[in-house]
């Protein structure tokens, strides 16, 4: 390893995404060693479109023993230098260069879910343009929706071929949103997408979540926070990348060879806001008993409770209740009461003995062997693996 290497780092400040790269890149360098960084200014003021230009002078009179660069257009103008370089552009990925590239199908898997669990059966998916991890994104969304049954309307138009005003792309996107069948789970390439919808729909008299229930990616709080109703988000642990990709950077910098290794972001779950509360099902008794065990998951409820609130036998609700979603009664308990945990393991600093008695166990133990056989993990892995990066705090 160089002792003190002087490292570029080109990566953008205003998402989420790209602060997450460099909080888990500072969190290496903290571990193993200093850096000098030269921190290339904000590139853009849209994220949904990194543009940037490269002074490559000012890097060769920095004189860098490695960078990490956001845009593949740049690659060409660096490689004259000789130095070793990591790529983080999801727009391009170049074979031989080493990179940090996204899991869109895990990301397009979890969302599908996500919307089909909350029984709907119209789908759609908001990109941006022709840019290729939008377009991922979209594909494996439509590739498990597909594979339960359903078609996905896409939005495919370019908006900044068909509209270079934001009035005129609300008006378009807002066309397209009253067009969709309702209700609707719609599912949109970033948080920052979800917003413009959100604002394309207010502005069409369109409700969300009644209509349309919106579903993004990064979990930008800020972005999500600015929505009224506030929007769920998929949350991607960008940090743990960012760490191994300085892992990977130091080593090339040592002199590991560059093949084209890759550093993968992986999504890890859905952060439930207002934009996608509502159950989407035609059975308004089965839709009354979802809502009830939603908002009655952390007490101890059984089958019985659920029917008696709705008013039908245990036998009329179990039978209706497969027929429409597919699973029984108790599995869904099951599975909310799981979902609330891990809700807790990572949003509060409770111990699993607390979240046991929070949510009624008889012990820790019937808890984690509850949250081993839904999730495949004990809740203390499930909570390290989720939070922080594994690498150490601070």
């Amino acid at each position: 390893m160089i002792k003190n290497p002087r490292v570029v780092l080109s990566i953008e400040y205003i998402t989420k995404y790209g602060r997450g790269l460099l909080r888990g890149i500072s969190k290496y360098v903290r571990l193993n060693g200093q850096w000098t960084i030269l921190g290339l200014p904000g590139f853009h003021l849209d994220p949904e479109s990194v543009k940037h230009t490269i002074d490559v002078d000012e890097i060769r009179k920095f004189s860098p023993d490695g960078i990490i660069l956001r845009v593949a257009e740049e690659y060409e103008k660096i490689t004259e230098l000789g130095i070793p370089t990591l790529l983080a552009d999801d727009n391009e990925y170049l074979p031989d260069v080493p990179s940090i590239v996204s899991d869109y199908e895990e990301t397009g898997r979890i969302a599908a879910d996500y919307l089909l669990e909350r029984g709907f059966k119209e789908f759609a998916y908001c990109g941006v343009g022709e840019l290729a991890w939008s377009r991922n994104r979209g594909d494996f969304f439509v590739k498990f929706i597909s594979e339960a049954g359903y078609t996905v309307h896409r939005y495919e138009n370019p908006d900044h071929q068909k509209s270079s005003s934001i009035e005129g792309r609300n008006r378009l996107l807002g066309q397209w949103l009253q067009g969709l069948p309702k209700p609707i789970g719609l599912f949109c390439c970033t948080d920052f997408r979800s917003l413009q919808v959100a604002e394309a729909a207010r502005s069409a008299g369109i409700s969300i979540p009644d209509e349309v229930a919106v579903l993004g990616v990064d979990d930008d709080d800020l972005f999500c926070s600015l929505s009224d109703p506030p929007l769920s988000s998929i949350a991607l642990d960008t940090e743990t990348a960012g760490y191994e990709a300085a892992e990977l950077l130091d080593r090339l910098m040592g002199g590991e060879e560059s093949q084209g290794q890759r550093i993968v972001v992986k999504p890890t779950r859905v952060i439930s806001r207002l934009s996608t509360e509502i159950i989407a099902v035609d059975d308004k008794e089965i839709a009354k008993a979802l809502r009830y065990i939603l908002t009655h998951a952390r007490g101890w409820i059984q089958v019985e409770d659920v029917a008696e609130h709705v008013g039908l036998s245990r036998r009329t609700l179990e039978r209706r209740f497969s027929k429409l979603l597919g699973r029984s009664v108790y599995s869904e308990i099951k599975k909310t009461r799981i979902q609330l945990v891990g809700r807790m393991l990572l949003e509060t600093n409770l111990t699993i003995s607390q979240v046991s008695y929070a949510l009624g166990y008889s012990c820790p133990e019937n808890l984690s062997q509850s949250f081993q056989r839904e999730k495949g993990m004990s809740p203390q892995a499930y909570r390290t693996m989720h939070t922080a990066t594994g690498h150490g705090s601070g």
